[in-house]
């Protein structure tokens, strides 16, 4: 029985999944599986990813159909429930590395803390060599709960990027039931509530224990288009997530959705054009929310008044808009 299962989606890396296979496979602590989950990918990584198989036994390989990232780790879950009957869950993508011990560390910290969710800092770096493996020493950890957390959400995702569903080790249980929300550029924030709930304690090491490479293709850095459309239903669902909790963060989020609109409105309007027929509809879907949104209670006179004239005539709104939020905000 493998103890920790590693998921590792593959898709269009061939130049980069050598180099993460091997990080994970160079773990000082050795009691894993890893699960390369090819997720239809046109290019060699689906031969990569068997040849690797054949080379380790603890390498399981899935063949599927394109479906993106969540999918693809959501194939992972399904494979491990199928499958697997170890404990612990983590995630690395496959254009990223990890330190030698990374899986040693988050396991210690995980059981002598008695935690849920273990997690580790992280480093960028470009190309092989930007990074310095050296032997993990202990460092001033941080305990907290996931209630905790989601109290404090917005000062925490400023601490430590918290988003993102890698550099963590999970107790299996967390995923039971649970899984990605799929077709998002931003899928790790739309499950991320529903994984902190289950997690009543969490330790976290600012040891930089994984290595987050930065590509030119890579999704949070790509260049603005349609999917950035998907962080406006990403404000509304986190300000729906905290009203229904009581909690003043929605009002953080609410604020948050109605500056999304107005900024991709104005900056498809005078850099992208093209892509005004792809927001319109979202405008359309979400207008009652904005309306919603506009009335709530936070909002003080200013901020209804841009609002407001926005959604009267957004191209006469525009010059009051700046003068509320300034022109880099829109």
């Amino acid at each position: 029985m493998a103890r920790i299962s590693v998921i590792v989606p593959v898709y269009k890396v061939e130049q980069y999944l050598d180099q993460c296979v091997e990080s994970i496979l160079a773990q000082t602590f050795t009691d894993f599986e890893l699960i390369l989950v090819d997720d239809g990918s046109p290019d060699n990584c689906p031969a990569m990813c068997d040849a690797w198989a054949e080379k380790d036994s603890r390498i399981r390989v899935i063949h599927k159909e394109n479906g993106g990232l969540s999918d693809a780790r959501n194939a992972g879950l399904d494979w491990m429930d199928a499958n697997s009957d170890s404990l612990y869950i983590t995630f690395v993508d496959s254009d990223d590395c990890v330190h030698p011990q990374y899986l040693e560390l988050l396991l210690t910290l995980l059981e002598e803390n008695g935690a849920d969710i273990a997690w580790c800092h992280y480093d960028f770096f470009t190309k092989e060599g930007d990074w310095f493996d050296e032997p993990a020493k202990p460092g001033e950890l941080e305990h907290l709960t996931g209630q905790g957390i989601l109290d404090t959400f917005t000062q925490h995702c400023r601490k430590v990027n918290l988003r993102s569903q890698c550099m963590k080790l999970y107790k299996r249980e967390i995923f039971e039931g649970l899984r990605m929300r799929v077709g998002y550029t931003d899928e790790d924030s739309m499950a991320l509530p529903f994984v902190l709930e289950r997690a009543e304690r969490i330790v976290r090491t600012p040891l930089k224990m994984y290595h987050w490479r930065v590509t030119p293709g890579s999704i949070s850095r790509a260049a603005f288009d349609q999917r950035n459309f998907h962080k406006i239903e990403l404000s509304r669902l986190w300000a729906e997530y905290f009203a229904k909790r009581g909690s003043k963060q929605a009002d953080c989020f609410k604020r948050e959705f109605l500056m999304r609109v107005l900024k991709y409105y104005y900056k498809v309007q005078d850099e992208k054009p093209e892509l005004m027929p792809a927001l319109k509809p979202y405008l359309q879907r979400y207008k009652k929310v904005f309306w919603r949104y506009y009335m709530a209670k936070g909002m003080c006179i200013r901020e209804r008044i841009a609002y407001g004239l926005f959604l009267i005539c957004p191209h006469k709104a525009r010059k009051f808009i700046e003068q509320v939020y300034g022109p880099t905000d829109i």
